[in-house]
């Protein structure tokens, strides 16, 4: 059984759930049953024998949410109620939860049928990382949308309700026996928390379209830099900034540095202004906002580099897509990213939090076409053997085989 944690019943974006369900589909002799939530109820089978289970999540006064906002609160046990209830009709041999993020992780306390946890992001080193240099909070304060504070939510609130979930990340540790990752530092992060717990590698399956293309090298007026992320504060965007700095300042490269993931209006744009003291559009970067995984596509075929400057991560699937169609990656060495990126040999590796290094990294590729070259050859080869489908289908049933058989 797989759990969507995703709020709409097809998720559009086309992430991990979603493309392992594509995997499976075609193999007429798996049952899988996918658990999301909607806008209403509704269980049914499909002809490939797929079950869904579209629940509504239990609807509250306004006033009660923003109650319950201020206090940090996270899911419910009423959500896990909703959970059971599938589980209980479906009866799988096996249930697959995606992160330690939800309170779905808990599962293995109120059920006897084994129970694997795909490790996507770890709460805890997150937190850990929370806090980059010069993080002030009354900064975080000053660039919060009142709107949202008012309401509980957004950058401020998101802090608290974070730590909350560290400490449930700690408990589904103590009370899982199966853990699913792929990096070398989700592997230790495992073994420290739940040290009697198997760990699974498995590597992911990508979004379909990042199969299907190949970047080239093609010589442009500006030298095009793109990254990709979300609205966490640890992802790095006042690194991005402080290095488009030092090459605005110190160079003549013409370049341009597009982010997806974050517009203009974000939170998390207007609260990193004001720590680093300067606006991205005075110095090239533009912030595109959320995009499809197309035209996503599409900006990465046309840039020159990839950058990634996150202060921790596990694997993240942005590099992972843009290793798949080639583009040379630039990324901090930082949590897992190591076992995705040799420097030098399929992309490189930077210090966190050094916009120096990185700024210079940048302009040493420049106009280094046979490196570029090189690193996207690599690049491309090493991620398509790691991300290949029928080699991950494979490796994903031989580990609930495994578990089933250890039960």
């Amino acid at each position: 059984m797989i759990q969507n944690k995703d709020d709409k019943f097809f998720y559009p974006g086309g992430n991990w759930i979603s493309s392992l369900k594509t995997l499976i589909e075609n193999d007429h002799n798996i049952i899988l049953g996918i658990f999301s939530w909607g806008d209403e109820e509704i269980i049914f089978e499909d002809n490939n024998g797929t079950k869904y289970y579209q629940f509504k999540k239990k609807q509250t006064s306004k006033f009660k949410n923003y109650y319950k906002n201020w206090r940090h609160e996270i899911e419910s046990e009423h959500q896990m109620e909703k959970l059971l209830y599938a589980v209980q009709d479906f009866q799988p041999n096996v249930i697959h939860i995606f992160g330690t993020e939800s309170i779905f992780g808990n599962i293995a306390k109120y059920t006897t049928i084994p129970v694997v946890i795909h490790l996507q992001g770890l709460i805890n080193p997150c937190l850990n990382a929370w806090k980059f240099p010069g993080f002030k909070i009354i900064s975080l304060l000053k660039s919060s949308n009142w709107i949202y504070f008012i309401k509980g939510v957004g950058l401020f609130h998101d802090y608290f309700r974070f730590k909350n979930m560290a400490q449930r990340e700690l408990e589904i540790y103590k009370s899982c026996n199966n853990f699913m990752g792929r990096t070398h530092w989700d592997k230790a992060v495992t073994k420290l928390y739940s040290p009697a717990a198997n760990y699974y590698h498995c590597d992911e399956v990508i979004r379909d379209c990042f199969y299907q293309q190949k970047w080239k090298i093609t010589p442009r007026e500006k030298f095009i830099l793109s990254s990709t992320i979300n609205e966490n504060i640890f992802k790095g965007l006042d690194l991005i900034l402080k290095s488009a700095i030092l090459l605005k300042r110190n160079t003549t490269v013409n370049f341009e540095w597009n982010i997806y993931g974050i517009n203009s209006n974000s939170e998390y744009a207007r609260f990193v202004e004001k720590i680093v003291g300067e606006y991205f559009y005075t110095n090239h970067v533009v912030l595109k906002g959320t995009v499809t995984s197309e035209h996503l596509l599409d900006g990465l075929l046309h840039s020159n580099l990839f950058v990634h400057c996150s202060y921790i991560d596990n694997s993240p699937n942005s590099i992972c897509e843009a290793q798949l169609i080639g583009l040379p990656v630039i990324s901090t060495n930082t949590g897992g990213i190591s076992s995705l990126i040799h420097d030098e040999i399929d992309g490189f590796l930077v210090p966190s939090n050094e916009p120096h290094i990185l700024a210079s990294k940048i302009i040493d590729l420049v106009n280094d076409t046979d490196k570029l070259l090189k690193i996207s050859k690599n690049s491309f080869e090493i991620a398509h053997k790691r991300h290949n489908k029928d080699k991950i289908k494979k490796n994903i049933f031989e580990i609930y085989s495994t578990i089933i058989n250890n039960v």
